[in-house]
């Protein structure tokens, strides 16, 4: 079943959900491929001085997770806009174009809460030292340990808003689940010459 003929008004429940789903598919195309390569730095950072840190072990687990995750919110953000659900003509999609981009939406949100909370717990446990932190340290250790609990929320909120498909959401992550590409007419392109000759002949 297709949606209205027309576009929604402004401010309608489409647009909304649309300019949603754009700003998630945009954390997951411009803001998770730089954090995944700092991450990726710091895992290097750590393989080649791992006495610097009190945890290298640790911080190694956690940014490497914070990675995967980055890379699957990228992988699924790419997924959601190929889909078309943030298209100005999203409105014009079959139901289950429109499933599918809802599902790809969430396994992106979720990807990028997880990451960001790797993240942050991996930044903390590297800023602790071996011997005695200074003042500034601990500032350090304490503002990326808010921003780990910080995130906790969010992913605790994407966790209870997925949709009833949400156990086909690991299947999503693997690249297991195929989905259908959107069906678009082409746009009607200038006509050829020999037709309209053609016309003008027969109403001549």
């Amino acid at each position: 079943m297709e949606g209205s003929d027309g576009p929604p008004p402004e401010g309608s429940p489409e647009i909304r959900q649309r300019a949603y789903t754009a700003s998630i598919a945009q954390a997951g195309t411009l803001a998770a491929p730089p954090l995944a390569g700092f991450s990726l730095a710091v895992i290097v950072l750590v393989l080649q001085q791992p006495r610097n840190f009190a945890y290298p072990d640790a911080t190694l687990a956690l940014l490497t997770c914070a990675s995967l995750f980055f890379i699957l919110a990228v992988q699924c953000a790419i997924a959601t806009e190929r889909v078309g659900l943030t298209q100005p003509d999203a409105f014009n999609l079959e139901d289950e174009e429109r499933d599918q981009g809802n599902a790809l939406r969430e396994a992106t949100r979720l990807a990028y809460n997880i990451a960001l909370a790797l993240f942050f717990a991996g930044i903390t446990v590297a800023l602790v030292p071996d011997d005695n932190p200074s003042t500034g340290r601990w500032i350090a250790i304490a503002v990326a340990g808010v921003g780990c609990l910080r995130e906790a929320p969010w992913v605790l909120q994407a966790l209870t808003s997925l949709h009833k498909d949400k156990f086909q959401l690991p299947m999503i992550w693997l690249g297991a689940v195929r989905f259908k590409e959107p069906t678009r007419e082409p746009p009607p392109g200038p006509q050829e010459p020999h037709a309209v000759s053609e016309r003008a002949g027969q109403r001549g």
